[in-house]
Protein backbone atom coordinates (compact mmCIF):
# COMPACT_ATOMS: atom_id res chain seq x y z
CA UNK A 1 0.00 0.00 0.00
CA UNK A 2 2.64 2.51 0.63
CA UNK A 3 4.41 1.69 -2.89
CA UNK A 4 0.87 2.29 -4.49
CA UNK A 5 0.30 5.68 -2.25
CA UNK A 6 4.37 6.79 -3.34
CA UNK A 7 3.79 5.87 -6.68
CA UNK A 8 0.19 7.60 -6.53
CA UNK A 9 1.68 10.70 -5.37
CA UNK A 10 4.43 10.92 -7.88
CA UNK A 11 1.20 10.34 -10.56
CA UNK A 12 -0.15 13.53 -8.84
CA UNK A 13 2.72 15.80 -9.13
CA UNK A 14 3.64 14.69 -12.58
CA UNK A 15 -0.18 15.61 -13.38
CA UNK A 16 0.11 18.86 -11.45
CA UNK A 17 2.88 20.34 -13.57
CA UNK A 18 1.24 19.31 -16.62
CA UNK A 19 -1.75 20.85 -15.67
CA UNK A 20 0.01 24.31 -14.89
CA UNK A 21 1.68 24.38 -18.05
CA UNK A 22 -0.69 23.54 -19.74
CA UNK A 23 -2.98 25.75 -18.34
CA UNK A 24 -0.82 28.12 -18.87
CA UNK A 25 -0.64 27.33 -23.02
CA UNK A 26 -3.93 27.05 -22.92
CA UNK A 27 -4.98 30.44 -22.02
CA UNK A 28 -2.53 32.26 -24.27
CA UNK A 29 -3.66 29.95 -27.26
CA UNK A 30 -7.96 30.42 -26.50
CA UNK A 31 -7.82 34.14 -27.28
CA UNK A 32 -11.43 34.81 -27.71
CA UNK A 33 -12.36 37.47 -30.64
CA UNK A 34 -15.07 39.25 -28.64
CA UNK A 35 -13.15 39.16 -25.19
CA UNK A 36 -13.22 37.06 -22.13
CA UNK A 37 -16.38 36.29 -20.90
CA UNK A 38 -18.00 38.11 -24.25
CA UNK A 39 -20.84 35.43 -24.05
CA UNK A 40 -22.41 36.30 -20.10
CA UNK A 41 -21.61 39.90 -20.90
CA UNK A 42 -23.37 41.25 -23.78
CA UNK A 43 -26.33 37.48 -23.51
CA UNK A 44 -26.67 36.60 -20.14
CA UNK A 45 -25.51 39.04 -17.95
CA UNK A 46 -26.71 41.67 -20.54
CA UNK A 47 -30.50 39.60 -20.53
CA UNK A 48 -31.03 39.35 -17.07
CA UNK A 49 -30.03 43.52 -16.30
CA UNK A 50 -32.25 44.33 -19.43
CA UNK A 51 -35.36 42.68 -18.02
CA UNK A 52 -34.69 43.44 -14.71
CA UNK A 53 -34.19 47.10 -15.05
CA UNK A 54 -36.21 47.74 -18.38
CA UNK A 55 -39.09 45.16 -18.29
CA UNK A 56 -39.44 42.44 -20.33
CA UNK A 57 -40.66 43.35 -23.83
CA UNK A 58 -36.96 45.28 -23.66
CA UNK A 59 -35.50 42.18 -24.46
CA UNK A 60 -36.13 41.91 -28.07
CA UNK A 61 -33.36 43.63 -29.68
CA UNK A 62 -31.05 41.63 -27.68
CA UNK A 63 -32.79 38.23 -29.24
CA UNK A 64 -32.94 40.26 -33.07
CA UNK A 65 -29.32 40.50 -32.31
CA UNK A 66 -28.77 37.46 -31.50
CA UNK A 67 -26.69 38.20 -28.41
CA UNK A 68 -29.34 35.88 -26.35
CA UNK A 69 -31.09 33.48 -28.47
CA UNK A 70 -32.08 31.42 -25.63
CA UNK A 71 -35.47 30.84 -24.30
CA UNK A 72 -36.61 34.69 -23.52
CA UNK A 73 -37.33 33.07 -19.48
CA UNK A 74 -33.84 32.21 -19.68
CA UNK A 75 -33.11 36.27 -19.15
CA UNK A 76 -34.82 36.29 -15.84
CA UNK A 77 -32.63 33.47 -14.73
CA UNK A 78 -29.67 35.56 -15.31
CA UNK A 79 -31.55 38.88 -13.48
CA UNK A 80 -30.29 38.17 -9.45
CA UNK A 81 -26.53 38.33 -11.50
CA UNK A 82 -27.53 41.71 -12.44
CA UNK A 83 -28.37 43.13 -8.92
CA UNK A 84 -24.56 42.56 -7.97
CA UNK A 85 -23.32 44.71 -11.18
CA UNK A 86 -21.03 44.19 -13.97
CA UNK A 87 -17.60 43.14 -11.77
CA UNK A 88 -19.63 41.58 -8.79
CA UNK A 89 -21.47 39.45 -11.35
CA UNK A 90 -18.90 38.55 -14.06
CA UNK A 91 -16.45 37.24 -10.23
CA UNK A 92 -19.77 35.43 -9.69
CA UNK A 93 -19.69 33.54 -12.61
CA UNK A 94 -16.48 32.75 -12.82
CA UNK A 95 -16.71 31.59 -9.10
CA UNK A 96 -19.83 29.31 -10.27
CA UNK A 97 -18.51 28.18 -13.46
CA UNK A 98 -15.26 26.99 -11.63
CA UNK A 99 -17.62 25.29 -8.88
CA UNK A 100 -19.76 23.95 -11.58
CA UNK A 101 -16.52 21.96 -13.47
CA UNK A 102 -14.94 20.56 -9.57
CA UNK A 103 -18.17 19.71 -9.00
CA UNK A 104 -18.42 16.98 -12.03
CA UNK A 105 -14.67 16.04 -11.43
CA UNK A 106 -15.83 15.18 -8.21
CA UNK A 107 -18.78 13.36 -9.25
CA UNK A 108 -16.88 11.12 -11.92
CA UNK A 109 -13.92 10.91 -9.53
CA UNK A 110 -16.35 8.98 -7.32
CA UNK A 111 -16.60 6.65 -9.64
CA UNK A 112 -13.52 6.25 -10.49
CA UNK A 113 -10.39 4.16 -9.64
CA UNK A 114 -8.13 5.81 -7.74
CA UNK A 115 -5.01 5.31 -10.03
CA UNK A 116 -7.08 6.74 -13.06
CA UNK A 117 -7.99 9.98 -11.38
CA UNK A 118 -5.23 11.91 -12.03
CA UNK A 119 -5.50 11.35 -16.05
CA UNK A 120 -9.27 12.07 -15.76
CA UNK A 121 -7.94 15.37 -14.16
CA UNK A 122 -5.77 16.03 -16.71
CA UNK A 123 -8.62 15.16 -19.59
CA UNK A 124 -10.36 17.71 -17.68
CA UNK A 125 -7.47 20.49 -17.78
CA UNK A 126 -6.38 19.42 -21.56
CA UNK A 127 -9.91 19.67 -22.98
CA UNK A 128 -9.72 22.98 -25.48
CA UNK A 129 -13.80 23.38 -25.45
CA UNK A 130 -13.67 23.35 -21.69
CA UNK A 131 -11.59 26.45 -21.59
CA UNK A 132 -13.32 27.93 -24.42
CA UNK A 133 -16.38 27.96 -22.67
CA UNK A 134 -14.79 29.28 -19.33
CA UNK A 135 -13.38 31.89 -21.15
CA UNK A 136 -15.97 33.05 -23.16
CA UNK A 137 -18.50 33.13 -20.62
CA UNK A 138 -20.61 30.66 -21.56
CA UNK A 139 -23.01 27.97 -20.04
CA UNK A 140 -21.96 24.79 -21.48
CA UNK A 141 -19.96 23.54 -18.61
CA UNK A 142 -22.97 23.37 -16.19
CA UNK A 143 -24.70 21.56 -19.21
CA UNK A 144 -22.39 18.49 -18.58
CA UNK A 145 -22.86 18.87 -14.28
CA UNK A 146 -26.58 18.58 -14.68
CA UNK A 147 -26.22 15.56 -17.34
CA UNK A 148 -23.93 14.10 -14.79
CA UNK A 149 -25.95 14.70 -11.96
CA UNK A 150 -28.68 13.22 -13.81
CA UNK A 151 -26.78 10.21 -14.21
CA UNK A 152 -26.47 9.68 -10.48
CA UNK A 153 -30.27 10.14 -9.77
CA UNK A 154 -31.08 7.83 -12.20
CA UNK A 155 -28.63 5.17 -10.41
CA UNK A 156 -29.95 6.46 -6.92
CA UNK A 157 -33.43 5.32 -8.65
CA UNK A 158 -34.69 8.82 -8.41
CA UNK A 159 -36.25 9.20 -11.48
CA UNK A 160 -38.40 12.30 -11.76
CA UNK A 161 -35.30 14.60 -10.22
CA UNK A 162 -33.12 13.10 -13.35
CA UNK A 163 -35.48 14.15 -15.34
CA UNK A 164 -35.73 17.45 -13.69
CA UNK A 165 -32.11 18.26 -14.37
CA UNK A 166 -32.09 16.75 -17.97
CA UNK A 167 -35.68 19.21 -18.95
CA UNK A 168 -33.36 22.41 -17.26
CA UNK A 169 -30.60 21.65 -19.42
CA UNK A 170 -33.18 21.26 -22.55
CA UNK A 171 -33.93 24.42 -21.77
CA UNK A 172 -30.86 26.08 -21.59
CA UNK A 173 -29.77 24.06 -24.89
CA UNK A 174 -32.32 22.90 -26.76
CA UNK A 175 -30.37 19.75 -28.28
CA UNK A 176 -30.65 18.17 -25.14
CA UNK A 177 -34.70 17.43 -25.93
CA UNK A 178 -33.59 14.19 -27.98
CA UNK A 179 -33.25 12.58 -24.64
CA UNK A 180 -36.64 13.06 -23.69
CA UNK A 181 -37.28 10.77 -27.07
CA UNK A 182 -34.62 8.32 -25.93
CA UNK A 183 -36.46 8.32 -22.53
CA UNK A 184 -39.90 8.30 -23.55
CA UNK A 185 -39.13 4.64 -25.94
CA UNK A 186 -37.37 3.72 -23.05
CA UNK A 187 -40.77 3.62 -21.18
CA UNK A 188 -38.84 5.63 -18.50
CA UNK A 189 -42.01 7.82 -18.05
CA UNK A 190 -40.96 9.52 -14.43
CA UNK A 191 -37.84 11.18 -15.93
CA UNK A 192 -39.83 12.28 -19.58
CA UNK A 193 -42.52 13.76 -16.37
CA UNK A 194 -39.34 15.08 -14.79
CA UNK A 195 -38.45 16.89 -18.19
CA UNK A 196 -41.46 17.81 -19.57
CA UNK A 197 -42.26 19.71 -16.29
CA UNK A 198 -39.27 21.75 -16.45
CA UNK A 199 -39.42 23.06 -19.95
CA UNK A 200 -43.17 22.70 -19.71
CA UNK A 201 -43.10 25.51 -16.86
CA UNK A 202 -40.05 27.28 -18.94
CA UNK A 203 -42.53 27.36 -22.25
CA UNK A 204 -45.77 28.84 -20.03
CA UNK A 205 -43.56 31.24 -18.33
CA UNK A 206 -42.31 32.46 -21.06
CA UNK A 207 -45.55 33.49 -22.71
CA UNK A 208 -46.93 34.48 -18.92
CA UNK A 209 -44.27 37.20 -19.05
CA UNK A 210 -43.34 38.05 -22.57
CA UNK A 211 -46.46 37.55 -24.07
CA UNK A 212 -47.69 35.25 -26.95
CA UNK A 213 -46.50 37.94 -29.77
CA UNK A 214 -42.90 37.93 -28.04
CA UNK A 215 -43.02 34.33 -27.99
CA UNK A 216 -43.83 33.45 -31.48
CA UNK A 217 -41.39 36.54 -32.91
CA UNK A 218 -38.51 34.69 -30.93
CA UNK A 219 -39.56 31.42 -32.07
CA UNK A 220 -39.36 32.59 -35.88
CA UNK A 221 -36.16 34.61 -35.13
CA UNK A 222 -34.77 32.04 -33.43
CA UNK A 223 -35.81 28.54 -34.18
CA UNK A 224 -37.33 28.75 -38.18
CA UNK A 225 -34.50 31.04 -39.10
CA UNK A 226 -31.90 28.30 -37.89
CA UNK A 227 -33.83 25.17 -38.57
CA UNK A 228 -32.01 23.64 -41.20
CA UNK A 229 -29.95 26.34 -41.75
CA UNK A 230 -26.05 25.81 -40.81
CA UNK A 231 -23.45 28.59 -40.45
CA UNK A 232 -20.25 28.40 -42.08
CA UNK A 233 -18.07 30.27 -38.93
CA UNK A 234 -15.20 28.59 -37.83
CA UNK A 235 -16.40 27.60 -34.49
CA UNK A 236 -19.43 25.98 -35.59
CA UNK A 237 -18.50 22.24 -35.41
CA UNK A 238 -21.57 20.65 -36.82
CA UNK A 239 -22.08 18.04 -39.51
CA UNK A 240 -23.69 20.80 -41.62
CA UNK A 241 -20.79 23.53 -41.04
CA UNK A 242 -18.34 21.19 -42.47
CA UNK A 243 -20.27 20.56 -45.44
CA UNK A 244 -20.96 24.27 -46.23
CA UNK A 245 -17.29 24.81 -45.74
CA UNK A 246 -16.08 21.85 -48.23
CA UNK A 247 -18.64 24.25 -50.87
CA UNK A 248 -17.52 27.64 -49.58
CA UNK A 249 -13.75 27.51 -48.04
CA UNK A 250 -13.06 30.38 -46.30
CA UNK A 251 -15.82 32.46 -47.92
CA UNK A 252 -18.18 32.06 -44.32
CA UNK A 253 -15.70 31.43 -41.63
CA UNK A 254 -16.76 34.77 -40.20
CA UNK A 255 -20.26 34.86 -41.37
CA UNK A 256 -22.99 33.86 -38.58
CA UNK A 257 -25.89 34.22 -40.29
CA UNK A 258 -27.61 31.13 -41.38
CA UNK A 259 -27.06 29.82 -44.84
CA UNK A 260 -29.25 27.59 -47.22
CA UNK A 261 -27.59 24.51 -47.93
CA UNK A 262 -26.76 23.80 -51.39
CA UNK A 263 -29.31 21.33 -52.46
CA UNK A 264 -26.74 18.13 -53.11
CA UNK A 265 -24.86 18.97 -49.76
CA UNK A 266 -28.54 19.01 -47.72
CA UNK A 267 -29.29 15.37 -49.46
CA UNK A 268 -25.63 14.24 -48.33
CA UNK A 269 -26.72 15.60 -44.82
CA UNK A 270 -30.03 13.92 -44.87
CA UNK A 271 -28.58 10.55 -45.99
CA UNK A 272 -25.90 10.44 -43.21
CA UNK A 273 -27.98 11.46 -40.34
CA UNK A 274 -30.68 9.22 -41.27
CA UNK A 275 -28.30 6.34 -41.54
CA UNK A 276 -27.09 7.07 -38.33
CA UNK A 277 -30.37 7.71 -37.15
CA UNK A 278 -31.66 4.21 -38.09
CA UNK A 279 -28.44 2.23 -36.99
CA UNK A 280 -28.92 3.82 -33.63
CA UNK A 281 -32.31 2.87 -33.43
CA UNK A 282 -32.05 -0.52 -34.70
CA UNK A 283 -28.94 -1.31 -32.50
CA UNK A 284 -31.23 0.08 -29.66
CA UNK A 285 -34.38 -1.92 -30.08
CA UNK A 286 -32.20 -5.67 -30.58
CA UNK A 287 -30.21 -5.12 -27.26
CA UNK A 288 -33.49 -4.10 -25.86
CA UNK A 289 -35.66 -7.37 -26.15
CA UNK A 290 -37.07 -8.84 -24.42
CA UNK A 291 -39.41 -5.82 -23.64
CA UNK A 292 -38.78 -6.05 -19.93
CA UNK A 293 -35.33 -4.11 -20.13
CA UNK A 294 -36.74 -1.16 -21.52
CA UNK A 295 -37.63 0.34 -18.68
CA UNK A 296 -34.97 -0.28 -16.12
CA UNK A 297 -34.85 1.31 -12.79
CA UNK A 298 -31.29 1.68 -12.42
CA UNK A 299 -28.80 2.20 -15.50
CA UNK A 300 -26.46 -0.83 -16.12
CA UNK A 301 -23.57 -0.57 -18.67
CA UNK A 302 -25.76 -0.58 -21.90
CA UNK A 303 -28.26 2.31 -20.52
CA UNK A 304 -24.48 3.93 -20.25
CA UNK A 305 -23.35 3.38 -23.40
CA UNK A 306 -26.89 4.26 -25.14
CA UNK A 307 -26.62 7.61 -23.29
CA UNK A 308 -23.22 8.46 -24.42
CA UNK A 309 -24.83 7.65 -28.05
CA UNK A 310 -27.27 10.19 -27.87
CA UNK A 311 -25.24 12.86 -26.53
CA UNK A 312 -22.51 12.11 -28.73
CA UNK A 313 -25.10 12.56 -31.65
CA UNK A 314 -26.48 15.16 -30.58
CA UNK A 315 -23.22 17.18 -30.38
CA UNK A 316 -21.80 16.59 -33.52
CA UNK A 317 -25.30 16.17 -35.70
CA UNK A 318 -27.01 19.14 -34.18
CA UNK A 319 -27.53 21.84 -37.51
CA UNK A 320 -25.60 25.15 -34.86
CA UNK A 321 -23.26 23.29 -32.31
CA UNK A 322 -20.32 25.50 -31.33
CA UNK A 323 -17.04 23.75 -30.45
CA UNK A 324 -17.60 24.56 -26.48
CA UNK A 325 -20.55 22.14 -26.79
CA UNK A 326 -17.58 19.28 -27.72
CA UNK A 327 -16.92 19.53 -23.69
CA UNK A 328 -19.90 17.15 -23.02
CA UNK A 329 -17.84 14.56 -24.83
CA UNK A 330 -15.80 14.74 -21.63
CA UNK A 331 -18.62 12.74 -20.19
CA UNK A 332 -18.14 9.55 -22.53
CA UNK A 333 -14.98 9.97 -22.13
CA UNK A 334 -14.83 9.83 -18.22
CA UNK A 335 -16.83 6.76 -18.20
CA UNK A 336 -14.87 5.42 -20.81
CA UNK A 337 -11.92 5.53 -18.15
CA UNK A 338 -14.05 4.47 -15.30
CA UNK A 339 -14.88 1.17 -16.65
CA UNK A 340 -19.12 2.35 -17.26
CA UNK A 341 -18.95 1.84 -21.16
CA UNK A 342 -19.41 -1.87 -22.38
CA UNK A 343 -17.07 -1.94 -26.02
CA UNK A 344 -15.33 -3.77 -27.85
CA UNK A 345 -11.89 -5.18 -26.91
CA UNK A 346 -9.77 -4.23 -29.83
CA UNK A 347 -7.46 -1.87 -31.25
CA UNK A 348 -9.64 -0.58 -33.27
CA UNK A 349 -12.24 0.93 -30.70
CA UNK A 350 -9.73 1.90 -28.11
CA UNK A 351 -7.99 3.77 -31.31
CA UNK A 352 -11.07 5.45 -31.84
CA UNK A 353 -11.65 6.94 -28.57
CA UNK A 354 -7.73 7.82 -27.78
CA UNK A 355 -8.44 9.62 -31.61
CA UNK A 356 -11.62 11.27 -30.33
CA UNK A 357 -9.59 12.67 -26.87
CA UNK A 358 -6.72 14.44 -28.83
CA UNK A 359 -8.47 15.79 -31.69
CA UNK A 360 -11.52 16.62 -29.43
CA UNK A 361 -9.50 18.23 -26.76
CA UNK A 362 -7.58 20.50 -28.83
CA UNK A 363 -7.44 24.07 -27.79
CA UNK A 364 -9.58 26.24 -29.91
CA UNK A 365 -7.87 29.43 -31.62
CA UNK A 366 -9.11 31.48 -34.31
CA UNK A 367 -8.51 30.88 -37.67
CA UNK A 368 -5.32 33.23 -38.62
CA UNK A 369 -6.00 32.42 -42.22
CA UNK A 370 -8.86 33.75 -44.55
CA UNK A 371 -6.90 34.12 -48.30
CA UNK A 372 -4.82 31.89 -49.85
CA UNK A 373 -4.43 28.22 -51.00
CA UNK A 374 -3.64 27.45 -47.37
CA UNK A 375 -6.29 29.03 -46.34
CA UNK A 376 -9.15 27.15 -48.59
CA UNK A 377 -7.37 23.84 -47.36
CA UNK A 378 -7.57 24.42 -43.48
CA UNK A 379 -10.90 25.78 -43.76
CA UNK A 380 -12.31 22.67 -45.02
CA UNK A 381 -10.27 20.20 -42.81
CA UNK A 382 -8.23 21.28 -39.95
CA UNK A 383 -11.19 23.83 -38.91
CA UNK A 384 -13.49 20.86 -38.36
CA UNK A 385 -11.13 19.09 -36.29
CA UNK A 386 -13.35 18.83 -32.97
CA UNK A 387 -16.08 17.62 -35.05
CA UNK A 388 -13.93 15.00 -36.50
CA UNK A 389 -13.28 13.44 -32.48
CA UNK A 390 -16.65 13.51 -32.07
CA UNK A 391 -17.50 11.59 -35.23
CA UNK A 392 -14.63 8.88 -34.32
CA UNK A 393 -16.27 8.57 -30.80
CA UNK A 394 -19.50 7.92 -32.53
CA UNK A 395 -18.50 5.47 -34.33
CA UNK A 396 -16.55 3.44 -31.32
CA UNK A 397 -19.80 3.50 -29.02
CA UNK A 398 -22.10 2.77 -32.40
CA UNK A 399 -19.68 -0.34 -33.33
CA UNK A 400 -20.07 -1.45 -29.53
CA UNK A 401 -23.79 -1.19 -29.50
CA UNK A 402 -24.07 -3.12 -32.59
CA UNK A 403 -22.15 -5.82 -31.15
CA UNK A 404 -24.09 -9.30 -30.18
CA UNK A 405 -24.15 -10.07 -26.74
CA UNK A 406 -22.02 -13.35 -27.15
CA UNK A 407 -19.03 -11.40 -28.36
CA UNK A 408 -16.41 -9.99 -25.95
CA UNK A 409 -17.12 -6.89 -23.99
CA UNK A 410 -14.30 -4.19 -23.52
CA UNK A 411 -12.00 -3.87 -20.49
CA UNK A 412 -12.37 -0.41 -21.23
CA UNK A 413 -8.68 0.55 -21.24
CA UNK A 414 -5.75 -0.50 -22.99
CA UNK A 415 -3.08 -2.95 -21.13
CA UNK A 416 -0.90 -0.29 -20.27
CA UNK A 417 -3.47 1.31 -18.08
CA UNK A 418 -5.34 -1.86 -16.36
CA UNK A 419 -4.50 -2.06 -13.03
CA UNK A 420 -5.53 -4.68 -10.08
CA UNK A 421 -8.15 -2.01 -8.87
CA UNK A 422 -9.49 -1.52 -11.98
CA UNK A 423 -13.07 -2.83 -12.45
CA UNK A 424 -13.46 -5.18 -15.36
CA UNK A 425 -16.84 -5.20 -17.30
CA UNK A 426 -18.78 -8.70 -16.89
CA UNK A 427 -20.72 -10.58 -19.76
CA UNK A 428 -22.66 -11.02 -16.54
CA UNK A 429 -23.34 -6.92 -16.18
CA UNK A 430 -25.13 -7.55 -19.85
CA UNK A 431 -26.57 -10.67 -19.03
CA UNK A 432 -30.36 -9.22 -19.59
CA UNK A 433 -29.45 -8.30 -22.96
CA UNK A 434 -30.46 -11.36 -25.18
Amino acid sequence: MLVISKRLGVIWSAVCIIAILCGAIYWQISQPEFGRLADFKTGYYAGGETVLHKGSAALWPLTEQGWLVNLPIVAWMFAPLALLGPWGANLTFILLSLAAVGATLLIIANSCPPRIRPLVFLLFVLDGPLWYSLLIGNTTHFILLLLMSALVLWKQRWLFSAGVLVGFAAVIKPMILLFGVYFAWRRNWRVVFGGATVVGVALLSTIGVFGLEFFLGWYQHVVVAFAGKPMGAHNVQSLDAFLLRLKTGPELLFNFRPQIMPYALAVLRNAIVGSLIALISWAMWRNRRPSESMASQAPQGIDHLEFCLVLTFCVTMSTVSWTHYYLLLLLPWSLYLAGRLPLRDDRLTHGLIWGSIVLGSLPFSYPRLEVGWLASVSSRTVQSVWLFGGVLLLWALLRSALVRPNQNLSPWLPSFLRGNDAPRISPVSVSYIP
